[in-house]
């Protein structure tokens, strides 16, 4: 899809199916793609801030980034069955 969105003008002229509001609704499909895991990241370090409270936002913020980074890394190592089991 990037490289649809990369060379959206061409895209747009070659093919009579795709227009430019099509193109704009990817690009905000793809930002929203991208923004929704630092919202669940920001949400958990929120969370974990108001149940334990104090001021130490920034150690429940690496705390949730910590096991995101982590999982991630799980994800792109091991297998389908590994994953799930590390979650459970």
């Amino acid at each position: 899809m990037m490289d649809l969105m990369s060379d959206y003008h061409r895209t747009v002229m070659v093919n009579d199916n795709i227009s430019y509001l099509y193109m704009m609704y990817q690009a905000v499909v793809m930002g929203a793609s991208m923004l929704a895991p630092a919202t669940v990241v920001l949400m958990v370090a929120g969370a974990i801030h108001v149940v334990v409270g104090g001021g130490l936002y920034w150690l429940w913020l690496a705390t949730s980034l910590g096991a995101a980074v982590f999982y991630m890394l799980v994800c792109f190592r091991y297998s389908t069955l590994y994953q799930v089991h590390v979650l459970s």
